[in-house]
């Protein structure tokens, strides 16, 4: 089966894969009125009453094999699972295959029906005009072209997918709508988008699921646009993508004539991401009725909205992390609820980033940096994500090699892992300091005499019970940490659906309840021919509560963190933090194109992201 990447270039930035679309032959209006005219011979019905939905409403679902992918089971093709869907949702699913492909045939199935789903074109073009099927003829065509334009309503569900990437598509798009799209529906890995139509109804953002493949609008013209009404988009570095959105038939300005539909996901069953099909499944019937219409994307500046959402016990999560386009870190404001994070202010720093805590009294957050083989302490304004350096870490003769994670008691006190080495003594130490977050002073505690402790990013102290914990980036071990002695005592591994072998753990922070908030990346698809796969960004948690007879901490997947795309090394969490102002950002373009955040994956650490591919994972 062919497939579509999103490519991290060793820039490292975003490009996607262009496909062209196929060519395909105007449609012939005296043709149409000839076949309406059989239709009326029939006593037909070609044109579809108003859509209203309502529990019962048929929807033809197009089931030919030859097609769509009809396979059942929980590896079931896209037919069975978008049909599952829309059985859900209280429409009466009816397929069809096309049956002998005649004009009648067709006219017989449309007959007083609203609404025509379309799943992945994933083994053949629904029609190609240089060599009509054996499932529909040139008059069959005509005849589903002329009930589009009578108000019919299409679903196209991740066609850009197809095996002329697009061709299909483009077909329907150019014949019904009038306007020549052949050489902008090349699609690509696609990100996470947020909601532009005004419809509190819907899901505020989109997901990335494997095997969503977006429309890039920026190739799109004006008149190409004009029948479009975006749903959900999103952006990579300089690029907006389309997830879904729906293209008028007919007269734009009058508003007459039905609707074609396109969503980016191709709908089988991904039960890696079983939030996110939630999410696809609540959108799939709107955009089928297009019951929303008016949309805020494009032409002009758009704030996207700030995160007010807090963890169960009223704490701000954040993360600090560096967007894929740009070489430096941000700070970013996480919904505990989902992963979903949005920029704050303005502000960044260069360099890689370590675990930070925030500091009760002042509200300040606090991050290790190392740049050039240097380690700074940095503060961060959380309300407005500036960055300063406070200064360069040292303790007396001691030779700081690297700082890992810091964390803050609710005394004020900090404390932080770092590998040294000591002039009067052999060999290199990992040890446990105090912090002056004044000056970046380290003042040893101990040594830690565990060979499995390697790479104590995550580090956090625990409101709950007063102890502090840290987890091995690699190994995963959960450490309790006597901050007086610096002796680490194992208290379990953490383990979970999405913590694969190469996972790594990034960023810990504990909540006043005791709930545990980690970050790590997670593989989701086979390597590609240059030997790099598919890692995404996952925000889990788990309690002490959770650990079992085997000594494993079952985490709980939260969501992905996504806004750009962001790779995150450290969560922050603003317990006991005076109450400050979130900040949105403008998301205009130079172009005057307001661009979408809420944009998928954040993906793996940086000297990963630059050599690291997304590509589509999923048994034809």
């Amino acid at each position: 089966m062919k497939s579509l990447r999103m490519v991290y270039s060793p820039q490292p930035y975003l490009r996607s894969l262009i496909q062209p679309g196929a060519i395909m032959r105007p449609i012939s209006r005296i043709r149409v009125a000839g076949i309406i005219g059989v239709l009326a011979l029939l006593s037909a019905m070609l044109m579809p009453t108003a859509a209203q939905a309502a529990t019962g409403d048929t929807v033809i679902v197009f089931s030919n094999s030859s097609v769509v992918d009809t396979s059942n089971g929980v590896d079931g093709g896209e037919y069975e699972w978008i049909s599952n869907a829309l059985t859900a949702a209280g429409y009466n699913v009816v397929p069809f295959d096309g049956g002998n492909g005649q004009d009648t045939t067709w006219a017989t199935e449309l007959s007083g029906v609203d609404y025509f789903v379309l799943p992945e074109q994933e083994n053949a073009d629904f029609y190609d005009s240089s060599n009509p099927p054996t499932w529909m003829s040139a008059d069959a065509w005509d005849v589903f072209i002329a009930w589009i334009q009578d108000g019919g309503h299409v679903l196209i569900s991740g066609s850009c997918y197809s095996p002329s990437y697009g061709g299909g598509t483009a077909e329907i798009l150019d014949a019904a709508l009038g306007v020549n799209y052949d050489n902008v529906l090349s699609c690509a890995g696609s990100p996470n988008s947020i909601r532009w139509v005004d419809d509190s109804s819907l899901p505020n953002d989109i997901p990335y699921v494997n095997g969503t493949y977006a429309m890039n609008l920026g190739a799109f013209s004006q008149a190409q646009l004009e029948p479009l009404t975006v749903w959900y988009a999103g952006t990579i570095c300089d690029d907006t993508f389309m997830t879904a959105g729906v293209f008028k038939a007919g007269d734009p300005q009058t508003q007459t004539g039905g609707t074609i539909a396109f969503e980016a996901w191709d709908y089988f069953n991904d039960d890696e991401s079983p939030s996110g099909q939630a999410a696809w499944n609540q959108v799939l019937p709107k955009l089928l009725e297009n019951s929303t219409t008016s949309s805020t994307w494009g032409g002009h500046p758009i704030t996207k909205a700030p995160i007010s959402a807090t963890t169960p016990s009223g704490q701000k999560l954040y993360t600090v992390g560096a967007p894929l386009c740009e070489d430096s870190s941000e700070l970013y404001r996480v919904n505990p609820g989902s992963g979903g994070a949005i920029l704050v202010g303005s502000g960044g720093v260069e360099g890689n980033v370590g675990q930070g805590a925030i500091q009760p009294s002042s509200g300040k957050g606090f991050i290790p940096v190392e740049d050039e083989d240097s380690n700074f302490l940095y503060s961060i304004n959380m309300g407005t994500g500036g960055f300063q350096q406070v200064g360069e870490f040292s303790s007396g003769g001691l030779d700081i090699y690297k700082v890992f994670g810091i964390a803050i008691s609710d005394d004020g006190t900090a404390y932080a892992f770092a590998d040294y080495s000591d002039p009067d003594q052999d060999g290199a130490f990992l040890g446990l300091f105090t912090v002056d977050l004044n000056n970046a002073e380290l003042t040893l505690v101990g040594n830690v005499d565990d060979d499995d402790l390697v790479d104590p990013y995550a580090f956090a102290f625990d409101p709950a019970n007063g102890k502090f914990y840290v987890i091995d980036r690699y190994l995963r071990y959960v450490y309790s940490v006597d901050v007086s002695s610096a002796v680490v005592t194992v208290e379990g591994r953490l383990d979970g659906e999405w913590l694969v072998t190469d996972s790594w753990i990034y960023g810990l922070q504990i909540d006043t309840d005791g709930t545990f908030w980690v970050a790590h990346d997670t593989y989701m698809g086979d390597y590609d021919e240059s030997g790099f796969g598919d890692w995404v960004g996952v925000l889990v948690k788990f309690t002490l509560a959770d650990l079992d007879n085997n000594n494993y901490f079952p985490s709980h997947f939260v969501g992905f963190l996504v806004d750009d795309p962001i790779v995150g090394y450290s969560l922050l969490l603003g317990r006991g933090s005076p109450e400050l102002a979130d900040t949105g950002i403008d998301w205009a373009g130079a172009s005057g194109i307001g661009f979408g955040g809420g944009v998928a994956l954040l993906l793996g650490l940086g000297l990963i992201v630059a050599r690291r591919r997304m590509q589509r994972h999923k048994s034809a």
